[in-house]
């Protein structure tokens, strides 16, 4: 489990190390929970998006450093770097995926899911 507060609100990361993708609803908070990890700016919490790998953001080099939770925003998008989070499989970090497609880049190891009010964002099975 992974707590943290960010933009006024508690956040609780309540899976085990491992490869999660998103459940596909729109405006459940996930684009919210990108901007609360990006707000608090630790090293070993990081969310990248789309835009992040358009202006240069190495994938490798934020793996290489071992996050504890990392956060894929769009990754349908730039699935070309799926094949970089295989090496994610075994380390000690929740590494969560947005794909918004039907297609499949790589087995995850389960669907997370957000939930959010005014005062807390939960992500959990």
């Amino acid at each position: 489990m992974i707590d943290f507060i960010a933009m006024n609100r508690k956040v609780s990361i309540n899976l085990e190390p491992g490869l999660y993708n998103f459940h596909s609803d729109s405006a459940t908070g996930k684009t919210l929970l990108v901007k609360m990890v990006k707000s608090i700016g630790e090293k070993d919490m990081v969310a990248i998006t789309y835009h992040d790998i358009i202006m240069g953001i190495d994938l490798n080099k934020i793996i290489s450093g071992n996050p504890k939770l990392l956060i894929l925003d769009r990754f349908d998008l730039y699935d070309e770097e799926s094949v970089k989070l295989e090496a994610l499989r075994d380390a000690d970090c929740v590494t969560i995926v947005d794909y918004k497609t039907e297609r499949r880049f790589c087995d995850f190891d389960d669907t997370c899911f957000v939930t959010l009010d005014r005062n807390q964002l939960e992500v959990s099975l």
